[in-house]
């Protein structure tokens, strides 16, 4: 059934002066991997969108959640490496911090080139988040402007929170054995050796807080995924040529989602402040 979704997997026609609406695969450093094109007219400005992860896959959802943007945009969603569609491209045992940045990099230069755009427009949601800070670090003249959502920040910080956060909860309701189960979890994780275990030595404060392209991030009040802590911690050090920091009040880790048309609406004012 897996198999067969992914074989026959297609996106809906777009209407529109120019329309583009392609599930279209393309070659990446040498691997193959894809992309959803999707707008009313190939000639608006592109905005790339990073899913979260790492090997997450928002194709149906951004679909869904970005169809407003269509209007304004051409909206590209980018299966990275490992995940969904791109899941053969490599060996998950070899995708490294430096895969994500390289691939991110050739994806952002096969859009500029077809659509004639000496910078676009970047947004991440979690993993998508943390990659796109430091894409943007990387090459600030492919990018017009940022938007980050369930800013991840300090990989290994946030477990660690998250952990104390969960033990404290179970203690204090008296749930022992929940307090034996964070506590195995926790092992777990120290010993997990995948991506996300190669991502605890990224904090962003020391290695993404200089930025030269404008960086909005809009964070659900409740999202304890990626703490509030961390992310203003962050917000404080970060130097950009303009920067804002929304909460969405009733959301946790996926504002786009959960308050899709408030979000929607940022997204046009922070973006337009850059057009």
């Amino acid at each position: 059934m897996v198999a067969l979704s992914q074989i026959t997997a297609f996106t809906p026609a777009v209407e529109g002066p120019d329309p583009i609406s392609e599930l279209r695969s393309v070659t990446v450093n040498g691997r193959t991997e894809w992309l959803s094109l999707r707008g009313q007219d190939r000639s608006k400005p592109v905005l790339l969108f990073l899913s979260g992860g790492p090997g997450g896959s928002q194709l149906v959802t951004a679909r869904h959640c970005f169809a407003d943007l269509e209007r304004d945009y051409v909206v590209v969603t980018w299966e990275q490496p490992g995940a969904a569609k791109s899941y053969s491209a490599i060996n998950p045992a070899d995708i490294t911090l430096e895969t994500y940045l390289s691939d991110g990099a050739a994806v952002t230069e096969i859009l500029r080139r077809e659509f004639g755009q000496d910078r676009i427009y970047l947004m991440g949601e979690s993993w998508g988040s943390a990659l796109g800070l430091m894409m943007a670090r990387e090459h600030p003249e492919h990018y017009r402007a940022f938007i980050g959502t369930g800013q991840m920040v300090d990989f290994l910080e946030t477990e660690r929170i998250d952990y104390q956060m969960a033990l404290e909860d179970a203690r204090r309701t008296g749930n022992k054995k929940l307090v034996d189960k964070v506590a195995f979890f926790w092992g777990l994780y120290q010993t997990f050796d995948s991506v996300y275990g190669r991502l605890c030595p990224i904090d962003l404060r020391q290695s993404a807080a200089e930025q030269q392209i404008p960086v909005h991030i809009f964070h659900g009040r409740y999202d304890y995924n990626a703490p509030t802590s961390l992310v203003e911690d962050y917000y404080a050090r970060l130097r950009a040529p303009r920067k804002s920091l929304v909460y969405f009040e009733h959301s946790g880790h996926n504002p786009w989602q959960t308050e899709n048309e408030l979000f929607i609406d940022h997204v046009r004012r922070a973006f337009a402040e850059s057009a």
